[in-house]
């Protein structure tokens, strides 16, 4: 996703592309960080956690405890995301149509 949010280069298909306008219309791609699964409340979701341990786990409610801290404490994303492939499928491929035309020459004198 932090690939897609700042990438300058590649195209994507109408839905990738319409979130992603979105998304960089209201911030900044540099406003933007990885946060692993185990400081992300919301990978608690697919761990299958019951309502109940959800409701227990404090940081499910106030977010991870890191948010509460200075910023320079906050976990550091990698330094660089690399490249988005030119293989993955949400980039729009580039087809280039290449058309060639045979025209009977005309000449006035056989006619």
């Amino acid at each position: 996703m932090l690939r897609y949010v700042s990438n300058e280069t590649k195209r994507f298909h109408t839905f990738v592309a319409n979130r992603i306008a979105i998304i960089r219309d209201g911030s900044d791609p540099y406003q933007w960080r990885h946060v692993s699964g185990d400081l992300n409340p919301g990978d608690d979701l697919s761990r299958g956690l019951s309502a109940e341990a959800l409701l227990s786990f404090e940081r499910w409610i106030k977010g991870p405890a890191f948010l509460w801290g200075k910023k320079q404490g906050w976990p550091q994303g990698p330094s660089s995301l690399g490249s988005i492939p030119d293989a993955d499928p949400e980039v729009k491929v580039n087809v280039t149509v290449l058309a060639t035309s045979v025209a009977a020459p005309f000449c006035p004198l056989v006619d």
